[in-house]
């Protein structure tokens, strides 16, 4: 209990420039960089994705929704209509 097993790390080009700044001890914006260009390899291929973009809007709907006086109003003027399971 209590272990996560992510598998096995992305062994690119991009990647093992992220390890190796870190080695270094880069600075943190270089390492921050280098990050973001591998993850955007990485994810390139969803980008394309209904599903994943669906997923991914409604993630941030329901984020912003949290914040809003009223969390119902801003969901259903994005499209979001809760129905009614227990009375």
């Amino acid at each position: 209990m209590g272990h996560v097993r992510l598998g096995v790390l992305p062994r690119t080009k991009a990647w093992k420039e992220v390890v190796e700044l870190i080695a270094a001890g880069a600075d943190v914006s270089q390492i921050a960089n280098a990050t973001i260009t591998a993850a955007e390899k990485a994810f390139s291929f969803v980008m394309d994705d209904v599903g994943y973009t669906e997923a991914v809007w409604l993630m941030t709907q329901m984020a912003i929704a949290a914040k809003k006086p009223d969390i119902h109003q801003h969901l259903a003027a994005a499209g979001i209509h809760r129905r009614e399971v227990f009375k």
